[in-house]
Parts: C-alpha cells; sequence; structure tokens
C-alpha cells in the first residue's frame, strides 16, 4: 500500500521541480550585455517647409564590455547624418540631429470622376441645365432654331452639382476649368470640362467633373545604430507635415 503512494508523489515532485526550474530560468537576467536605442521622446513636431527641426536620439550601453557603435540618420530616404560613438559598459550617450523640408509632398485621391451627357432639342430637354444670362432656358417655349440661336449667340452658364460654368459658344464649344481651394492640411482640386456640341437640330451637352483631393504625405526619420558586435538596431517615427 505504501508503495502505491511512492510513485504518484515522486510524479508530483518531478511536476513541481520542473514548473519550479522553468520559472526561474525565464525569470533569470540575460547573461550577456544588451543595447538600447531610442527616442529621446515619443512626441514629435509637425513639420512645416522651411523650418528647421531638432530631434535626438540615445544609446544605452549596458554591454559587457567597450563598444563602438555607428549611426545614421535618414529624413525620408536621404541620409542627413552619420557618426561613430564609443561607449563603456554604462554609459549613456546622446546624439541630437537637425532637418528641414522644402516642400510639402501629396498623397492624390480621387473623390469625384463622373460625366454627364444631355440632349438638347428643344426646352423641354433643358431641364437644369443651360441658362443664358442667368435665365433657366426651360422656362422658354424655345425649340429648333430658335433655341440654336441662343446656344450660339449668348453666353451660357452651365449648372450642376453646384457647379457653375460660363461658356460662350460664339468663341468656341469647349472650356476647362480648374479650382483649388484649401480644406485644413487637405488641398481640393476640382478640374470642369465642357462641351456642347452641333447634333442635328440641337446640341449635345457634357460636363465632366473630376475632383481630387491631396493629402499631405508624412515625414519619415529613420534611425539606424550597428554596434561593433554586429547587432543592428533600428528607430522609426512618421511626422504629419503640412503648411
Amino acid at each position: 500500500m505504501r508503495r502505491r503512494w511512492i510513485y504518484p508523489l515522486a510524479l508530483i515532485a518531478v511536476v513541481l521541480l520542473g514548473a519550479s526550474l522553468l520559472v526561474v530560468t525565464l525569470n533569470q537576467p540575460h547573461s550577456q550585455g544588451y543595447t538600447k536605442v531610442y527616442f529621446e521622446s515619443d512626441i514629435f513636431p509637425r513639420v512645416e517647409p522651411n523650418r528647421t527641426y531638432e530631434l535626438a536620439f540615445l544609446i544605452e550601453s549596458h554591454e559587457e564590455d567597450v563598444s563602438t557603435y555607428v549611426y545614421a540618420v535618414y529624413l525620408d530616404n536621404s541620409s542627413i547624418e552619420t557618426g561613430k560613438v564609443t561607449l563603456n559598459p554604462g554609459d549613456l550617450h546622446r546624439i541630437q540631429f537637425s532637418f528641414s523640408i522644402d516642400k510639402v509632398d501629396y498623397s492624390k485621391r480621387v473623390l469625384l470622376n463622373e460625366t454627364r451627357t444631355l440632349k438638347v432639342n428643344g426646352s423641354s430637354d433643358v431641364v437644369g441645365a443651360p441658362r443664358a444670362y442667368g435665365i433657366d432656358l426651360a422656362k422658354f417655349n424655345l425649340t429648333g432654331e430658335d433655341l440654336i440661336h441662343v446656344l450660339e449667340n449668348f453666353p451660357l452658364m452651365y449648372v450642376t452639382n453646384e457647379t457653375s460654368i460660363i461658356v460662350n459658344t460664339t468663341n468656341g464649344t469647349s472650356i476647362s476649368d480648374v479650382s483649388m481651394r484649401k480644406d485644413g492640411d487637405r488641398l481640393i482640386e476640382t478640374r470642369r470640362e465642357f462641351n456642347l456640341t452641333r447634333s442635328g437640330d440641337g446640341y449635345v451637352l457634357s460636363l465632366r467633373t473630376l475632383k481630387v483631393e491631396y493629402v499631405p504625405r508624412p515625414v519619415e526619420i529613420r534611425v539606424v545604430v550597428v554596434s561593433s558586435s554586429g547587432e543592428k538596431y533600428s528607430l522609426r517615427a512618421l511626422l504629419e507635415s503640412g503648411g
């Protein structure tokens, strides 16, 4: 009876001993040294053109021997600073660098790209479209030659989607217009192309609207540090840009 308890107790002891050794092993400090590389602050400025900014990173050596570190700082893909520093165990070295940008780069996104076409045969087909001197032609019973006479001899205002384009058909049948507005840091470009083509006893009106959003691309700061033991350390930060 006593022997029956010996094996379970021995197994439990082995399991407990193994768990204890595992915990101790995981919590033991590293037998070898190590290095820490980090930015001095995790708060970064918003970058604007033609202004100089300063940042810093730190190299903290906890190696067992003297170590030499070679570092390079990149602004986007361009190297802006390189150097070398030798540290004793326990040393902390601060490296400051400065940078600036000439202009803000933008990423492009199409918000709207549509073409509207309207066949104009008479006043009943001119719903919400051309206006002569601000007069809605749809309110008048203009057909045939009378309508063509108005289209050919008077500046027209074409209104759609809150967009107004003035067209003088006596000088040409096509016109393009580009406008740009700022919305915070974004730029909104609106390009409109208006075409008026004779078709039988009427006209074909077409309006292409292209609206594009330009959003500032962030500026990338990258730091690469290589120690004399061959270890490589990298830092990366994306900074908002504007202005």
